[in-house]
């Protein structure tokens, strides 16, 4: 959470006090750990289908991926520090960590950590895990698994289902992403809608709180693939993003802000049988590229502050 809050709003007070802990919280890992892999917690909770832990994805896989995850955190905090000593000590253990879970779970003659398992190999290409050459193949497998093995459906739990909407986005799968969404049946967020929800479940199945807010994540693909407004990676206070709406489906406009601390970002479109419309803010202080759908290919305008409209035809 503390880098979390820094890389939105640039403010490293919360990441300079809270590292202490940070680290410390890292090093207790280490000593659950077999080497650098560590097989307790609760795993992809309420993966669908398992009313509890995760039947699919082992737990070793999700709590190694999320040590790992942390051990990067505290590398980075350190070296934003300066402390070079202690951020080469913790980059170390993560690529330790990286290289133990590859070497146990990576199963390069089917590009995956587990069996029908979506949320291992999403979360092994949002956090870095998968080997860098594998990672096109990691990416087709599981687009593979969303269309072939369920229909179009998710299968992750409570951990996973963010992880599944970042890889899919971050690899250009939004078409995935947005069929998974949209499927009215079980296991789903219109399936959902359709028992008469009106906030989230916890499970997909229904039978735990049914005011929850871990399901609730698919949000942040809407603002960034329907609304378009994605922070680059590695850019701090939203100083540098993109702004790709995807059209996809039937939609025919969507319109998404976000309040930084810059300023609000806005994206609106429309679209109509041939025409496209594009209407964006930048705050002073960002940078934004602005990715306009056309007939022709994607086109890319570099945006400073200001208000923008841009058109183009789709057919």
């Amino acid at each position: 959470m503390p880098w979390d809050l820094y890389e939105r709003y640039g403010d490293d007070r919360l990441l300079r006090e809270q590292f202490p802990v940070m680290k410390k919280f890292v090093d207790y890992l280490g000593t659950r750990a077999r080497g650098h892999l560590v097989d307790y917690a609760l795993g992809d909770w309420l993966e669908a289908g398992s009313g509890g832990p995760a039947n699919r994805t082992p737990v070793e896989i999700t709590s190694t991926m999320a040590y790992y995850h942390c051990a990067r955190i505290v590398s980075k905090t350190a070296g934003l520090m300066g402390d070079r000593a202690t951020a080469e000590k913790y980059l170390t253990l993560s690529d330790s960590i990286r290289s133990a879970l590859n070497q146990k779970y990576f199963d390069r003659a089917h590009h995956r950590y587990a069996a029908d398992s979506q949320s291992a190999s999403a979360m092994a290409l949002v956090l870095g895990l998968a080997p860098n050459e594998e990672r096109p193949a990691v990416l087709a497998e599981l687009a593979r698994n969303i269309r072939e093995d369920r229909t179009n459906h998710v299968s992750t739990g409570i951990v996973g289902t963010r992880f599944l909407f970042e890889a899919l986005h971050a690899g250009g799968r939004d078409d995935l992403a947005y069929a998974i969404l949209t499927q009215p049946d079980f296991p789903g967020w219109v399936n959902m809608l359709n028992h008469g929800a009106t906030t989230a479940w916890e499970s997909w199945e229904g039978g735990s709180s049914r005011n929850h807010p871990a399901l609730t994540v698919v949000d942040a693909w809407l603002y960034e693939a329907i609304g378009g407004v994605t922070p680059e990676p590695g850019a701090i206070a939203f100083e540098q993003v993109t702004i790709a709406p995807q059209v996809l489906g039937n939609l025919a406009w969507a319109r998404a802000s976000h309040d930084t601390l810059r300023g609000p970002i806005e994206s609106r479109w429309t679209k109509d049988k041939k025409r496209f419309t594009l209407k964006v803010v930048v705050p002073v202080g960002t940078r934004a590229d602005v990715v306009v759908p056309s007939r022709e290919g994607p086109q890319h305008h570099e945006c400073g502050s200001g208000s923008y409209t841009f058109t183009s035809l789709l057919k």
